[in-house]
């Protein structure tokens, strides 16, 4: 009711706009503080986020049709946040319950689709293709993805950015770590391992978009800047390797996502970036544990120092209605 409740509210902002490919539209507020943002796997600093734009255990579902292996077979829960330049950043969190904890891939960024893993996929500028990046890097100019192993990628090893061809499995690329992207996990009982039960992870990232993605490097990669109203396409995939034959057996995405979603994006869900601040401009930059802000923004980023306040939803509901 409070999800409908927020939508119903927000439909009259966005009344003129072009919505979703696949047919629902998310949300992402702003981030009233990066400078507060500890990027470290825990969700202390992630209050300011309201639950009404979170994606709870119960609107994730498989994509394969299969129904869980248990009760307590997997659970997931989704945040994301966004900031305008300087900052410009995307922020991730989710907490994961695993009845089983797969992970026989995991030295080899390229192996970990094999395991349990996220894979995520972005087309920032809704221009919608191929984003894989696996036979073709040209398909790159679409959108690109990652994948993150909840058993060994920490602050240290990074994120992967997906095989892209011509890239040997084990190549770190650029984007994947600081200065362009920055990620850590918690992981419990912290000695857990390959086949062990009941385990509870937490991943948390901050990237800055491309809107092309070359992974020779910076100097050709087109920036995504982020702003207020804009959609965007977004996936965020668990790979749980509890199935049938134990490899990826349950694909677990936000509802009204459809199949495929992390390889094309016009089967993404639409997100929105909304403003839930006050204002925009003078925006500071910059986070614990998650770099200066964008280095595209360095100017800007060393000119801003201040923190704007966090909008009441009292004070957005009044602005819609004016």
């Amino acid at each position: 009711m409070k999800r409908l409740t927020l939508v119903m509210i927000l439909s009259l902002a966005f009344a003129g706009m072009a919505f979703g490919h696949a047919g629902t539209t998310h949300f992402v507020p702003t981030v009233p503080d990066p400078t507060a943002m500890n990027i470290d796997g825990d969700d202390a600093d992630w209050g300011w986020h309201d639950d009404d734009f979170a994606t709870f255990p119960d609107d994730i579902v498989d994509i394969n049709g299969r129904a869980p292996t248990s009760d307590g077979d997997y659970s997931a829960l989704i945040r994301w946040g966004w900031t305008p330049p300087p900052d410009n950043g995307i922020y991730f969190f989710t907490r994961v319950f695993d009845d089983t904890l797969r992970a026989a891939d995991y030295e080899t960024k390229g192996d970990w689709w094999n395991s349990d893993n996220l894979s995520h996929a972005f087309d920032f500028d809704h221009g919608g293709g191929v984003v894989t990046g696996n036979s073709e890097v040209s398909e790159l100019e679409n959108g690109y993805r990652i994948h993150i192993a909840p058993f060994y990628a920490n602050a240290e090893v990074g994120m992967s950015m997906g095989g892209l061809a011509g890239d040997p499995a084990e190549s770190p690329h650029w984007s994947c770590c600081d200065p362009w992207g920055f990620m850590d996990r918690i992981l419990l009982p912290a000695d857990a391992d390959h086949l062990s039960a009941n385990v509870e992870y937490s991943i948390e990232y901050k990237i800055h978009p491309h809107d092309v993605y070359d992974p020779a490097g910076p100097d050709n990669t087109v920036p995504h800047v982020n702003a207020a109203d804009q959609i965007v396409h977004l996936a965020a995939m668990f790979e749980d390797g509890d199935g049938p034959d134990n490899n990826n057996g349950h694909r677990w995405i936000a509802a009204g996502g459809e199949a495929g979603d992390v390889q094309w994006s016009d089967n993404m869900v639409d997100h929105i970036l909304i403003q839930t601040v006050d204002s925009l401009e003078g925006y500071p930059c910059g986070s614990i544990n998650g770099g200066n802000g964008d280095p595209r923004f360095a100017e800007q980023c060393a000119s801003t120092a201040t923190a704007v306040d966090n909008a009441t939803w009292a004070r957005i509901k009044s602005h819609i209605s004016k």
